[in-house]
């Protein structure tokens, strides 16, 4: 079995979290004889910058794509994006960010090891695992294609957490890393302003991705290393109404 371990995104804080990336994601993976670990990194976000080639040799990549961001502001896409409005409302910081990382994770999907993989492990750099991948490889060796394993936790509005996933064939791949050209559909859609973990549910129903619970914790790290506080807490009734109220929407 070809597993890809495919990493996205900004690497502000990977001097902080590399070691949890090698101890619970790299080495009990590496069980697997076909294993392999690509990245695609921007070099900045336009509000800060960041020096990444130290950070990069911290991890045995075996395919590595380091560019500088272009700018949002200059995306027809994006301005669209933004006329359905600001949701964390915070001057668009966080939807520009999402916006760089749809496109960083639709980047690495290109690598050729994430599209020969049988499995994708696709994982945002800027987390620090707290538990093991390997008690959670009975399930990825169980997975069937066009299903995909999500975090449990913090499935806000109804929505999937967009964290980090493992995914199974084609189709459950191109669903979650290609989500980003979904973008506009789901806004229009829901007549609302462009939500990380609902653009993720919506990409997951759209493309019939059976989706099932993964049991491994992460939590965000800032740039100056500082860890914020997660909500590992399981709540899938409570969101149950909103996640049909979501889907019956998008059957209409």
């Amino acid at each position: 079995m070809k597993i890809c371990v495919a990493l996205f995104g900004i690497t502000r804080s990977l001097s902080y979290t590399k070691d949890s990336i090698i101890k619970n994601v790299i080495n009990p993976l590496s069980a697997f004889s076909d294993f392999e670990l690509v990245g695609h990194f921007y070099e900045n976000s336009f509000d800060q910058d960041f020096d990444v080639v130290e950070d990069h040799e911290l991890l045995p990549f075996d395919d590595i794509k380091l560019q500088a961001a272009d700018n949002p502001e200059n995306s027809n896409v994006y301005q669209e994006l933004k006329s359905f409005g600001d949701y964390w409302d915070n001057e668009f910081k966080s939807t520009r960010n999402l916006f760089l990382q749809l496109n960083s994770l639709k980047a690495v999907y290109d690598f050729p090891q994430v599209r020969n993989s049988d499995i994708c492990i696709f994982l945002r750099p800027d987390l620090r695992y707290h538990s093991s991948f390997g008690r959670v490889i009975p399930e990825l060796t169980a997975l069937n294609a066009g299903e995909a394993l999500i975090p449990f936790w913090q499935h806000w509005k109804g929505g999937l957490n967009d964290r980090f996933a493992a995914c199974k064939g084609d189709i459950a791949k191109s669903a979650y890393a290609m989500r980003g050209d979904l973008s506009l559909e789901f806004c229009k859609l829901a007549n609302s302003p462009l939500q990380s973990e609902q653009l993720l549910q919506y990409s997951m129903h759209k493309n019939h991705v059976k989706t099932k619970s993964l049991d491994v914790t992460a939590s965000r790290v800032r740039g100056n290393g500082a860890e914020i506080t997660e909500d590992f807490k399981r709540r899938p009734l409570k969101k149950w109404w909103q996640k049909r109220r979501l889907t019956k929407l998008w059957d209409l």
